[in-house]
């Protein structure tokens, strides 16, 4: 498979291959833009032909011309592997990205909580603060990030050092 690496993502040479991203639970199409499993067929090979190949990896195809000129799709990026994500409110959660914003605090450490106590998932953040005096300032700022970041309401929960099991 021919690709090419941007700043903008991943460009596939449509003439040698098809990607498509799948919903890995129905196994349907998404939409372009949203995010799900990476599933390639190779247009061009004889010998061991691969069609609809589930690849694993969680990305998002991207349609539209890129700032380069290149009208080919693109994957956005690799997020994680499939078995990673959990699908929180119909958004594909990876545990890498909750990692990327709390490791901007060093002395954070985190649990991630995904329940279904009705109709939709919901996702906490356990947070351990070492120091106490920062908790309603932590919890606002992590909030933020989150959301912003994961694109889904998360609720952060700060807790005292030791809360966390190991």
């Amino acid at each position: 498979m021919e690709t090419f690496m941007t700043k903008c993502g991943i460009q596939v040479n449509e003439g040698l291959c098809l990607l498509e991203i799948i919903d890995p639970d129905t196994l349907e199409r998404v939409e372009p833009g949203e995010e799900g499993e990476v599933v390639v067929s190779l247009l061009e090979r004889e010998a061991l032909p691969l069609l609809r190949y589930r690849t694993g990896d969680a990305s998002i195809l991207i349609e539209e011309e890129c700032e380069c000129g290149r009208t080919e799709a693109r994957l956005l990026r690799i997020a994680g592997r499939i078995d990673m994500l959990t699908k929180v409110r119909g958004v594909f959660i990876h545990p890498k990205q909750v990692a990327e914003i709390i490791s901007k605090y060093p002395e954070l450490k985190f649990q991630i909580v995904v329940e279904r106590p009705e109709i939709y998932d919901e996702m906490t953040v356990i947070v351990e603060c070492s120091k106490n005096s920062k908790f309603k300032e932590m919890q606002k700022i992590l909030e933020k990030e989150l959301r912003e970041t994961l694109r889904v309401k998360t609720r952060v929960k700060i807790v005292t050092p030791g809360e966390i099991p190991p």
